[in-house]
C-alpha cells in the first residue's frame, strides 16, 4: 500500500493504479476533521472505495453525507 504525501500525487497515483487495474482506494490520514475534500477527490477520480471509518461520528458522517449529496447531484443529471 502506498501513500501520497500531496493532492498532485494522489491523482498520479489513483491514475495509474487504475491503468494497472488495481483498485483505488482514497483513506482518511490519522487526523480526522469534518473535511469532505477526501469523497470529493474519491468520486471525482471515480475510486472504487473510500475509507473513513464508520459512519457513527460527526467526521466519518460528513464524508459519507458528502457522497450522498454527489450522488444525487449526478442522479439528477442523468
Amino acid at each position: 500500500m502506498k501513500k501520497a504525501g500531496t493532492v498532485t500525487a494522489a491523482l498520479e497515483m489513483a491514475e495509474r493504479a487504475g491503468r494497472l487495474g488495481y483498485k483505488v482506494i482514497f483513506s482518511n490520514s490519522h487526523k480526522e476533521t469534518e473535511e469532505v475534500f477526501l469523497s470529493d477527490m474519491a468520486a471525482a477520480v471515480g475510486a472504487d472505495y473510500i475509507k473513513c471509518g464508520a459512519p457513527c461520528r460527526g467526521e466519518c458522517t460528513a464524508k459519507y453525507n458528502e457522497l450522498l449529496r454527489i450522488e444525487e447531484f449526478y442522479s439528477r443529471q442523468r
